[in-house]
C-alpha cells in the first residue's frame, strides 16, 4: 500500500479499528468514519519497515470494504461538517484558542513538547483539528470527536477536554521547579 501511495502520490485512509485485530487472523473491522492521510516524509529502516509522517486531510465515511488484498480497501464518501452560524463557531473557537495555547506552553515548560504556541491557528477548523491531535486521550474519545457533525459541537467537546487536561497539567512540576519527590 505504501509503495502505491508513494508512486501515485495518493492519500490513504486511516480508520480506527473497532474489532478483529489478530496476527494472521481475519482482517479488522474499522469504525465507519475515518480520515484521509497524505504522506509527507518516509524513512526506510534496515529491517525493511518504514517510518512515515502523514498529515490528515479529509473526513470520510466507509460505504463498503474490499478484503481481496492484504489490507482493507474501502469505497468511501467525503463528509463535511453541517453548515452552521459563524457566530457560534467564532465564539467557541475564541474560548478554545487560549486553552490550546496554555496547554502547549505548559507542555513546553514540563519538557513534554517542543512547539511554538504562536503557531496555534485561530481559524475554527484548523484549531479544532490541531487541538484534537495534541491531546493524549483514549482513541475512542478521538473517534467521537472525528465523528462530530458540527464544528461548534466539536469545539465544545474540546473546550471541556482542555479545561480538564489543563487542571491536571498545572499540578505537574516544570523543568525549572524542584521535584519534591526526588530522592537526590
Amino acid at each position: 500500500m505504501l509503495q502505491v501511495c508513494l508512486r501515485e502520490r495518493s492519500p490513504f485512509g486511516v480508520a480506527l479499528i473497532r474489532e478483529g485485530v489478530a496476527e494472521y487472523g481475519p482482517l479488522p473491522i474499522p469504525y465507519s468514519v475515518g480520515c484521509t492521510a497524505h504522506i509527507t516524509q518516509v524513512q526506510s529502516l534496515e529491517n525493511g519497515e518504514f517510518l512515515i509522517v502523514v498529515v490528515g486531510h479529509r473526513r470520510f465515511r466507509i460505504l463498503a470494504l474490499n478484503e481481496e488484498r492484504p489490507y482493507l480497501v474501502g469505497q468511501v464518501e467525503a463528509i463535511t461538517h453541517i453548515p452552521e452560524s459563524t457566530h457560534h463557531i467564532t465564539k467557541a473557537s475564541a474560548k478554545l484558542y487560549p486553552l490550546v495555547r496554555q496547554y502547549v506552553e505548559l507542555l513546553a515548560k514540563t519538557g513534554g513538547l517542543d512547539f511554538d504556541a504562536s503557531q496555534v491557528p485561530e481559524d475554527a477548523p484548523p484549531l479544532a483539528y490541531l487541538a484534537a491531535a495534541l491531546l493524549a486521550v483514549p482513541e475512542q474519545k478521538k473517534q467521537r470527536w472525528l465523528e462530530s457533525n458540527r464544528i461548534s459541537h466539536l469545539l465544545q467537546l474540546l473546550i471541556a477536554a482542555y479545561t480538564e487536561e489543563l487542571k491536571l497539567l498545572r499540578l505537574m512540576p516544570t523543568n525549572d521547579e524542584t521535584n519534591i519527590f526526588s530522592l537526590n
